[in-house]
């Protein structure tokens, strides 16, 4: 008895048509050939009906009918088909490579490349500001003599940290952490921190690649750049073109979870 998933080869096909048609039975021949009588008597019924010996190849029935769909919905656009609306839709570039884009970045580019030209790679330093959402879990708890071990985990607690952070090719220089979102006020702080920085790695003509925001643009920031004995110069990057801080930042997301409350303390001080 051959393997009840065995398909049948279309020589034996052909065998069993011949067997038949000498007037043997679909129970002898099925005994003969090993296969279940049902299999013998479907062999019989399609060649009686259809004349046809081989087996039918499977698949692509659908086919025809999926083609005719597709150029049905193809020449009209706004047909209801059960109960959907299918609409035509036209592909629009993205807005950030479109040609005019294109051609800022270039320009970007441009004006960052001369910047080496004019000072150092270790002169240009990278602003930028990035939100954590750190997730703290206390656990506490001991378990009763004879009792099974258990632990208590209270409620998560979840806190926003904002880190500002200046940075070069070579290091990060300064960086500086609160609870609150950046502003004008904590800008500046964060400049007022930078500054002495710059001036104790001896630094006297730097390059900021900062986000073009409206709290480094205040009057509170041009007192603050004018107070400091550094020559600086800032350089925005255009809305399509990312800087490498902002690269470092959302990559450091992932590294930089806080798993208890002492570990974000540390990120707070």
């Amino acid at each position: 008895m051959r393997n009840k998933y065995a398909t049948i080869s279309e020589v034996d096909r052909q065998q069993t048509v011949e067997a038949y048609l000498f007037g043997q039975n679909a129970s002898m021949i099925a005994n003969v050939m090993g296969v279940k009588q049902m299999t013998i008597n479907s062999i019989m019924s399609k060649f009686t009906k259809e004349g046809r010996v081989e087996a039918k190849q499977r698949g692509g029935k659908l086919l025809g009918y999926a083609r005719r769909c597709c150029l049905f919905l193809h020449d009209q656009p706004n047909t209801e088909v059960f109960a959907y609306t299918i609409r035509w839709v036209l592909l629009q570039p993205v807005r950030c490579n479109d040609a005019a884009a294109i051609e800022e970045r270039w320009l970007y580019a441009q004006t960052f490349l001369e910047l080496f030209a004019q000072v150092s790679e270790a002169q240009i330093y990278f602003i930028d500001e990035v939100g954590f959402s750190v997730m703290m879990r206390a656990r506490q708890g001991r378990s009763l003599r004879g009792t099974r071990a258990m632990q208590v985990a209270p409620g998560l607690q979840s806190r926003n940290i904002s880190v500002c952070c200046a940075m070069n090719s070579q290091q990060v220089l300064h960086y500086l952490a609160k609870t609150r979102a950046f502003n004008r006020e904590f800008s500046c702080t964060f400049l007022e921190g930078l500054f002495p920085m710059l001036a104790v790695q001896g630094v006297t003509n730097a390059v900021f690649v900062m986000d073009n925001v409206p709290f480094y643009k205040g009057n509170k920031y041009a007192l603050l750049s004018k107070a400091t004995a550094i020559a600086h110069s800032t350089f925005h990057p255009t809305p399509h073109f990312s800087t490498r801080l902002r690269t470092c930042s959302r990559n450091g997301r992932s590294t930089c979870a806080a798993k208890d409350r002492k570990t974000s303390r540390v990120y707070l001080t």
